[in-house]
């Protein structure tokens, strides 16, 4: 019988790996709960350190500001939640508004933003009720809001989202997946990477 390398073991990585199984199961429980409870104080922590964790969020908002122009001018992100995604955007963009429905994800958000001299500016709103005038806005971001969008809604969603994009504007929607899960559909636009989208 030939000599077969063994594997050391290795508490901290058994620890690391158990951490993040018990993670991902508790995550998709979060995922597949009713939406109306996914934000409410009790989840928030599970939300950020999973959505961290699992898709870099903060990573992949570098990585979107690196692809907005140098002057992306009047900003939207629609369901900002608790502002992983936000906290970069306020820090790198001159004019970033965010909005959300969920009032303790956006105590959150707010807590987050704090750090920098410009105010931050929250709008506690459903995205399908949008509170701004016409073409206000050249970039709207949503990064992982828009599966809360019923197939019913889609047309209102869509009508409301481009009646507040100027005429030249942008729009950048990312939603995520746990990485290794496969996802079937239609890339469009670039690519963008491994953050698990």
């Amino acid at each position: 019988m030939e000599n077969q390398a063994q594997i050391p073991y290795n508490p901290d990585m058994t620890e690391r790996f158990f951490n993040m199984v018990t993670l991902l199961g508790k995550s998709l429980g979060w995922y597949f709960s009713d939406p109306k409870v996914q934000y409410c104080n009790s989840r928030l922590e599970l939300y950020d350190q999973a959505a961290e964790t699992l898709t870099r969020r903060s990573e992949f908002a570098e990585f979107l500001v690196s692809k907005l122009d140098g002057n992306p001018g009047n900003v939207l992100e629609i369901a900002a939640g608790s502002g992983l995604v936000s906290s970069v955007l306020h820090e790198k963009l001159k004019n970033v508004t965010f909005l959300d429905l969920s009032i303790p994800a956006l105590r959150i958000l707010k807590i987050r933003t704090q750090s920098s001299n410009v105010p931050t500016k929250i709008v506690n709103s459903d995205f399908l009720h949008q509170p701004f005038p016409d073409k206000h806005f050249s970039t709207i971001i949503c990064v992982s809001g828009y599966r809360y969008v019923a197939p019913e809604q889609k047309m209102l969603f869509w009508n409301e989202t481009t009646r507040i994009l100027s005429d030249s504007g942008n729009l950048f929607f990312a939603q995520f997946k746990p990485r290794g899960f496969p996802v079937n559909g239609t890339t469009l636009g670039d690519n963008l990477g491994d953050y698990g989208l």
